[in-house]
This record gives structure tokens, sequence and C-alpha cells, in this order.
């Protein structure tokens, strides 16, 4: 049976000395379905999407970093929410896309330049001073250009560059969405994005929240729980991080 190990971990204050704890746990287990990274440590599981051909042939080829590596449970969960999209009008929509490496690996995956519906991908790419602490190692004027190149072979994945709400009002947005991934870290954004595109998101459409689990975004999690209440729905949470609406 197959394991899944990295050494990426959020927190610990002494990472070495973690790491060699985990390494302590594995020798008592038999090597069976272990999974080490992203705060993760499971052992007897299945990870079923280490035997997803698409999808880990997408992973090998566009997750580059040992980060995007470690989170590849959470990019297996896109993927199935994504596959579940594609059996529902609508098109998909990401806010907060970075270097696009998830929604590469999903466009791979799916074979979704010959899909029947566009995927939309919305961020300020080049962050304003006021959003400075969200700053991540590819903010820049040069992460944009990169993410256009990135989806070149792709005629159906629209790059929109700017703060949202406000580029929702300037390029527009799809009037049907069966796929929602909302991954930004600001609790403000996050709702604006919530209160535009809730409406336009099809029954049995999946609305996935990257930060909504983690404690150091509880600000994320309270909003967006007060949003989805008031809509008569409840956000799971995943061991992942993630926390995951169906509509």
């Amino acid at each position: 049976m197959k394991n899944y190990t990295t050494n990426v971990f959020w927190g610990p204050k002494n990472h070495g000395d973690f790491i060699k704890g985990l390494q302590q746990c594995c020798d008592t287990l038999d090597p069976m379905g272990i999974f080490i990274g992203d705060n993760m440590f499971t052992f007897k599981r299945n990870l079923s999407f280490l035997d997803d051909g698409p999808f880990m042939a997408s992973v090998n080829t566009n997750a580059g970093e040992e980060k995007e590596k470690a989170i590849i449970w959470r990019t297996a969960v896109l993927l199935w929410a994504a596959r579940n999209g594609l059996r529902r009008k609508g098109d998909f929509v990401e806010c907060g896309t970075y270097k696009g490496t998830s929604a590469r690996i999903l466009c791979d995956a799916l074979d979704f330049a010959h899909c029947d519906r566009s995927f939309h991908l919305y961020d300020a790419f080049d962050l304003p001073p006021e959003m400075e602490y969200l700053r991540g190692p590819s903010h820049g004027p040069d992460l944009y250009p990169a993410v256009v190149k990135r989806f070149a072979h792709f005629p159906n994945v629209h790059i929109h560059k700017g703060i949202i709400p406000d580029i929702f009002v300037r390029e527009g947005v799809p009037d049907v969405i069966s796929f929602l991934h909302i991954d930004m870290n600001n609790a403000h954004a996050e709702l604006s994005a919530l209160e535009f595109l809730f409406d336009r998101v099809v029954d049995g459409g999946m609305i996935i929240l990257d930060d909504y689990g983690w404690i150091n975004n509880k600000d994320q999690k309270i909003a967006e729980d007060n949003f989805f209440i008031k809509k008569g729905l409840h956000v799971l949470e995943i061991p992942t991080g993630q926390g995951l609406c169906l509509k």
C-alpha cells in the first residue's frame, strides 16, 4: 500500500524535532497508507488519490515546489469537487489563484481545454500596500504574465487581474457557476466574493473554502459561517483544513 510523506508543516516550534517525532511514530507502524504533510499525520488510509492516474500525472508535472506537493490532499478535494461540477451546468471560478498551480493541476487532470465551459481565475497578483501582509514570494509585477503564459494553451481559461469585488464589476463573472474555489486568506475579500457569487452557484454546485479550518484564519470561518447560516446551509470542516459547502 502506498504512502505519501513530506516535511512541510506550519507551526512547529522546532521543525527538526517535530519531524523526528513523526519518524519515531512511523517506526511503530506498519508502512501502510501513511500520509504526512500539510499539518496532517494519518495512517492505514487508502489514499485513493494516489491511484488516480490523470491526477497524479498532473501533480507530478505541475507541482514543482515542496509546498505544492505537500497540499496534494487539498488539491485532490478540489478535483473531486470539479468533477462534480462537470456534471452540472455552469462555469468554474477560483478567487485567489496566486501562481495558478492548483488550477493548472485541475485543467490537466480534466483535459479542460476540451470541456464545454470556462474557468475564470481572479487574483490581484501584485498586492497593494494595504495587503502587504498577504504577500507571497511570487507576488509582484511578473506574476500575472507568468500565470497568463501558464494557461496559454487553454482557450477557455480566463485570467482576471484585480481586487475582488472590483474586478467582478469591471470584467464580469459567469452567470452560472458549478465550481467555486475561494482562497484569499482575508475575511473581507472572501465574504465579498461569496456575496457576489453565491446566487450564481447552481444547486448541487460545490464551494470550497481553502482556509476555513485553519486556526490562524478563524475570522474567515466566523464570517463565512454567519453567511452560510443565513442561507440555511452549513460548511463541513474537513481534515485538510478546507471547508466544503454543497449548495
